[in-house]
């Protein structure tokens, strides 16, 4: 098949192929090669990259390729923030806490943060709490997730109130074992 020199077309019919059609329709092979026909037309295209990423990691599982793929596409544009998100998503899931951590600690304190929008700031302020619910850092966590808060009170308020539960709950059962 012929593809055609059209990067935005190749990457979009990828996404359709990758995330978008139903099961019976999933096409791994079409999607791939539609994504690197818009690739290899340019490179330099950050949205093919993130893309790619996304479909290394949730089209074939493959952690290490997808981050490859992530931090080429933020490289390319340090202010793409799903490219930035992925990547940090990709580190948590790898097991990397602490680097991922770090990394979104690094990001914070960027030029680029500064000009997310306040949901995008919060999305990150989130996982920077997943990253500390998982290191059992619970304190910090929640000190994270009031920062989400402040920027984007809905989305996440409902999550924060439950993780408080799930919190008391550890911090019950961390003084039941002392006791017995």
């Amino acid at each position: 098949m012929k593809y055609p020199k059209n990067v935005m077309i190749n990457s979009c019919i990828s996404d359709y192929f990758a995330r978008y059609v139903p099961l019976r329709y999933f096409d791994v092979d079409f999607s791939l090669k539609t994504l690197m026909a818009a690739y290899e037309t340019n490179p330099g295209i950050a949205k093919t990259n993130h893309r790619l990423g996304i479909f290394y990691r949730m089209s074939l599982g493959k952690l290490d390729e997808s981050l490859k793929w992530f931090t080429k596409a933020v490289e390319l544009d340090p202010y793409h923030h799903d490219a930035a998100m992925e990547y940090f998503k990709s580190l948590l899931g790898k097991g990397e806490i602490e680097v991922g951590k770090e990394a979104m600690e690094r990001k914070v304190k960027s030029s680029e943060f500064q000009s997310w929008s306040a949901v995008d700031q919060a999305d990150l302020y989130f996982y920077l709490g997943i990253a500390c619910f998982i290191k059992k850092d619970y304190d910090e966590m929640l000190n994270w997730w009031k920062e989400a808060i402040v920027l984007a009170e809905y989305p996440f308020n409902l999550v924060v109130s439950n993780f408080k539960i799930v919190y008391k709950l550890q911090e019950n059962l961390e003084i039941s074992k002392i006791r017995n």
